[in-house]
């Protein structure tokens, strides 16, 4: 895990609240070409459904219900898009689920509806033909058993810049997800493109009226590169992947102004030990 510098002005560290109880299970998701992406999710219920802890996951899914229960069309970045061609790919491709039972992955033919999450599980998915697709061995621990650290800078069109620095476990969760995370106080809206910040700290517009800004102004989500420059994402937080050491950045004002310089050193102080698979999806 990164130790994390304590700055005097502007820093909101996010931890766990201590006597919070969360439990926790965690998601491996393997695609046509074997890339491997990972994902702990926390509940505060004794147990949830698979297709719940998808929902909560923040992976990007297509589902299809049909009177048997529900069925996984798309996940993540591969799959059907159409719920009502859930199992129409030309090659017999599917989302095959697997669970871990301590030593091995299990096929299941469950629907994702029907079957129990609980603290300590690990649910699998790899997109190919049934029966064909195999999962890396994995444990509890290595998608869970650590923290990652990320960080979310805010700058007001007043100048003033507040730094968040972010715990969650294992190891990824999406951009929009670390927002809520960072505690900052949030106005969104929901359009078919995805999550639209309107207002953070108080500075924006209504979720009604998200971009109706009179001078133009809007909330740039950037993302820092390994150059420690900023660029402007070219998708919504809610479809990038965070990763131990990442950071985010948002700006109030004109499409194009550019954000303040950051020194990911103010923050993090030693590289990061976090695992990642070999093959990163």
């Amino acid at each position: 895990m990164k130790k994390v510098a304590w700055l005097a002005i502007g820093l909101v560290c996010q931890f766990p609240l201590l006597g919070q109880t969360q439990n926790q299970a965690g998601i491996l998701i393997q695609n046509s070409a074997g890339a491997l992406i990972s994902r702990c999710v926390e509940f505060e219920e004794e147990a949830i459904t698979v297709e719940e802890l998808l929902k909560r996951s923040g992976f990007k899914t297509i589902t299809s219900t049909s009177a048997a229960g529900v069925d996984l069309c798309f996940l993540h970045e591969e799959g059907i898009l159409l719920a009502e061609e859930c199992y129409t790919d030309p090659h017999g491709y599917r989302w095959n689920m697997f669970q871990y039972d301590g030593a091995s992955w299990l096929f299941t033919a469950e629907k994702i509806s029907s079957v129990a999450v609980r603290q300590g599980d690990l649910v699998g998915f790899g997109y190919g033909p049934e029966g064909a697709v195999s999962l890396p061995p994995t444990s509890f621990d290595e998608l869970c058993g650590f923290t990652s650290v990320a960080g979310v800078v805010i700058d007001h069109s007043d100048g003033s810049r507040k730094v968040f620095v972010v715990e969650f476990p294992g190891e990824t969760l999406n951009g929009y997800q670390l927002l809520q995370r960072s505690g900052a106080d949030l106005v969104t809206n929901e359009y078919s493109f995805g999550v639209a910040i309107c207002a953070i700290n108080g500075e924006g517009q209504p979720g009604d009226d998200c971009f109706g800004d009179p001078l133009g102004r809007f909330w740039n989500f950037n993302l820092l590169d390994q150059e420690n420059n900023w660029s402007s994402s070219m998708v919504g937080a809610g479809d990038v992947i965070v990763r131990d050491g990442d950071v985010h950045g948002y700006l109030y004002g004109l499409w194009g102004t550019e954000q303040p310089p950051f020194d990911p050193n103010e923050i993090f102080t030693v590289p990061s030990a976090v695992p990642s698979w070999e093959f990163l999806y």
